[in-house]
């Protein structure tokens, strides 16, 4: 069996993400959730991918659901012309103004914008690109190929665009080493936390040893 995460490489992002209760928590319903979930943003359009490759829509049981693990793909389709030939258009509207205004500027960005838009009506300057998910239910986390940044957001968006899929939107937040480091170490006691020294001490002090401040050379942040 493929999964979208045999080809994956990079970085991972980790969420919290409380996933559906029960010993089958991902079924049919949820594929069919998936099928149907779709956005149109402002730069992109929006979709779930099943990770073979980037316009793979079609999910299945033995394809994207293993155990109480839901492996799939942000996927989207965005036009991105090039950053180049957008200035050489708007230069090119204002080819003869030796000084142009503020207003002269935005009609040469508009028109640019406008003749980028009527190229690209064939297809020439769309991107397709995908983005390898792991749900884990039964830890409650979602895991991403380096999803952080806009593609974090396109995830929380998505999310709360596909009704029947069971991801509460507003519970998709990024765990950092802090919010790990709490989990793992709920309930200790923190207040009884003392620093200890870097190497044995054949004769340790009985308390430890605080440097005046941060002028100390041996001042190493307490």
């Amino acid at each position: 069996m493929t999964t979208p995460w045999d080809k994956s490489t990079g970085s991972l992002t980790r969420y919290a993400c409380p996933g559906p209760a029960g010993p089958v928590p991902f079924d049919q319903a949820t594929l069919d959730a998936l099928t149907g979930g779709g956005l149109e943003v402002a730069d992109a359009r929006l979709r779930w991918g099943a990770g073979r490759h980037p316009l793979d829509a079609q999910f299945g049981l033995d394809q994207n659901v293993v155990d109480d693990f839901l492996l799939v793909d942000l996927a989207w389709v965005e036009e991105r012309p090039p950053a180049a030939l957008r200035l050489a258009y708007e230069a090119a509207e204002l080819a003869g103004v030796p000084r142009p205004t503020a207003r002269q500027k935005a009609q040469a960005r508009l028109a640019a914008a406008g003749r980028l838009a009527d190229e690209g009506r064939d297809g020439r300057y769309r991107r397709h690109g995908s983005r390898p998910l792991c749900w884990a239910a039964g830890r409650g986390e979602l895991w991403a190929r380096g999803g952080s940044g806009p593609a974090a957001d396109r995830l929380v968006r998505l999310a709360q665009a596909t009704p029947g899929l069971g991801m509460a939107a507003a519970a998709v937040n990024p765990l950092d080493a802090a919010t790990l480091a709490a989990r793992l170490c709920a309930g200790a006691d923190f207040e009884a936390v003392t620093p200890t020294p870097f190497a044995p001490d054949p004769h340790p002090p009985a308390e430890p040893a605080w440097c005046p401040g941060e002028t100390d050379r041996r001042y190493l942040g307490n």
